[in-house]
């Protein structure tokens, strides 16, 4: 059973202030993300999430993304500034291999942008060992 004022997250093109979304997080707050990258050349791609409490809560205090698991280096992520696309996020975020959101993330979506990289000399595989975590305390709005 999971735990009431969770921060979830969701994936499938969220919209920023709205609740779409296809849920991929776990009441372990481990969240499993699927992502293909061309590992023959070098190259990225950039994958938009939303974070959001359940309904009724909010957080309070920052919340703290950080990425672990065995290639967690090829792993940034960014907060949201109203991009438009991937291509966009790709070109003005700022990616790093970790995060602290200031801002409250209450039940509606709030957008984060991860970007994965290759460097065009490793094999093609299945990384489960990547981990996302997302700490943050929840209260009732």
């Amino acid at each position: 059973m999971l735990s009431e004022g969770m921060i979830r997250m969701y994936s499938d093109n969220p919209t920023r202030g709205l609740t779409d979304g296809v849920e991929i997080s776990e009441s372990t707050q481990e969240f499993p993300l699927s992502v293909i990258v061309n590992t023959k050349e070098a190259n990225h791609t950039i994958v938009k999430v939303a974070l959001r409490c359940d309904s009724g809560f909010r957080t309070t205090g920052n919340t703290e993304i950080s990425i672990s698991g065995l290639n967690a280096g090829k792993w940034t992520v960014a907060d949201d500034d109203h991009y438009l696309s991937e291509e966009n996020a790709d070109q003005l975020a700022t990616f790093t291999s970790g995060l602290t959101i200031s801002d409250s993330i209450g039940d509606t979506n709030h957008i984060v942008w991860f970007k994965v990289s290759t460097d065009g000399e490793e094999p093609a595989q299945v990384d489960t060992t990547v981990k996302i975590h997302v700490y943050g305390n929840t209260v009732p709005s």
